[in-house]
């Protein structure tokens, strides 16, 4: 088995296996039930991690697991609305400011 994802975020972690799965690697979460012991260890050695069965699948598991990363980056970059310039958080698909819908 071969550690190919962690997050501290576990919809992500979901997420992640999902798309592995739907391309024909199988895997598994580990690590779940860790956010509750966070205080007496630390906070990284937390984060949900998804793990492959078949080592010979690692650099497809990573080409998935890396395009999912950023698609991610991307859609939270900021930017400025063409109307008004305010600075706009990618996850935004409007300007809060003046309303008019971004691209």
């Amino acid at each position: 088995m071969l550690k190919v994802y962690s997050s501290p975020v576990t919809m992500m972690a979901y997420h992640v296996k999902n798309l592995l799965e739907q391309n024909d690697i199988s895997c598994t979460i580990k690590g779940e039930q860790l956010s509750s012991a966070i205080g007496g260890i630390a906070p990284i050695d937390a984060w949900i991690e998804v793990w492959i069965f078949n080592d010979d699948q690692v650099e497809e598991a990573q080409n998935i697991v890396n395009a999912i990363i950023s698609d991610h980056a991307a859609s939270t970059e900021s930017r400025k609305c063409p109307e008004c310039a305010e600075e706009i958080d990618g996850s935004f698909s409007e300007c809060w400011k003046c309303g008019k819908e971004l691209d």
